[in-house]
C-alpha cells in the first residue's frame, strides 16, 4: 500500500485548498499542488495554429485562406458564418484527403455519424419521415 503524499515534487505542502487531484486516462490518480499547476500552465508552449495546420494537414496559412475564400468564408455544410471562430479542417480519416472547412457543429456531427454515407442517408431518411 502506498504512503499518503504530504508534499508535491517541488516541496509544497498538500492541503485541501492547495491540492489538485485528477484521474488520468489510464485510471491512475495524480496529485499536484495549485502553485505547480499554475506554473506548469504558464510554461506550456503557446498554441501555434500555423504549426498545427502544417503538421496535421500539410497546409500553410495561405492554403487555409484560399480554402476559406473558395467557400466564401462560411461552413461547407450549413453555409453559416462562423463569426469570431475558425472553421475546422474536415478530412477523410481513412485517406487523409482534405474535403473542406466546417463549423464546429457540422464537423462534430459528421464525426458522430462516423463519416459514414450510409448512416447519413439513414439519418436523412429518418428526418424526412
Amino acid at each position: 500500500m502506498r504512503k499518503r503524499l504530504t508534499h508535491c515534487r517541488r516541496g509544497h505542502k498538500f492541503t485541501p485548498e492547495n491540492t489538485y487531484v485528477r484521474t488520468r486516462g489510464d485510471g491512475r490518480v495524480t496529485h499536484e499542488c495549485v502553485q505547480c499547476k499554475k506554473k506548469r500552465r504558464v510554461l506550456r508552449k503557446p498554441y501555434d495554429r500555423k504549426k498545427y495546420l502544417t503538421l496535421t494537414y500539410g497546409l500553410t496559412n495561405e492554403d487555409y485562406s484560399i480554402m476559406l475564400n473558395d467557400q466564401n468564408g462560411v461552413c461547407g455544410i450549413c453555409e453559416e458564418d462562423p463569426g469570431d471562430r475558425r472553421l475546422s479542417v474536415d478530412h477523410d480519416h481513412q485517406t487523409g484527403r482534405i474535403r473542406g472547412l466546417l463549423c464546429r457543429t457540422c464537423n462534430a456531427g459528421l464525426g458522430m455519424l462516423k463519416d459514414s454515407e450510409q448512416i447519413l442517408a439513414r439519418a436523412t431518411k429518418y428526418l424526412t419521415q
